[in-house]
C-alpha cells in the first residue's frame, strides 16, 4: 500500500455536469476556448486500484493544451452544486 499525490504528475478528471468557463483565449496555445472544470486527488491504495481519494484540488484547465488556472476549493463546490446535476 503506497501513497500517491497526483499534483507530481497532473491526471485531470472532468468534474460531472460538464462545467466551462465563459469561453477565452489561452495564455499558452492562444486558441478561443471555454476552460472546462477539473479535479485531481491525493490517493492511497495499490498501484492501479485507488481505493481512497481524498483532498480534491479544482482548476479550468484548457480543453486543446495543458494549460490549466487553479480555482478555489469552496467556488468549485458551490459551482458544482448550482449546475453539475
Amino acid at each position: 500500500m503506497g501513497t500517491n499525490i497526483y499534483r507530481n504528475y497532473p491526471v485531470f478528471f472532468k468534474v460531472k455536469g460538464d462545467i466551462r468557463e465563459t469561453e477565452k483565449i489561452c495564455t499558452r496555445c492562444n486558441n478561443k476556448v471555454a476552460y472546462e472544470l477539473v479535479y485531481i486527488a491525493d490517493g492511497v491504495g495499490f498501484p492501479g486500484i485507488w481505493t481512497l481519494k481524498y483532498n480534491k484540488h479544482y482548476f479550468y484547465k484548457c480543453p486543446v493544451c495543458p494549460n490549466y488556472d487553479p480555482v478555489d476549493k469552496e467556488v468549485a463546490k458551490a459551482l458544482i452544486t448550482t449546475k453539475g446535476r
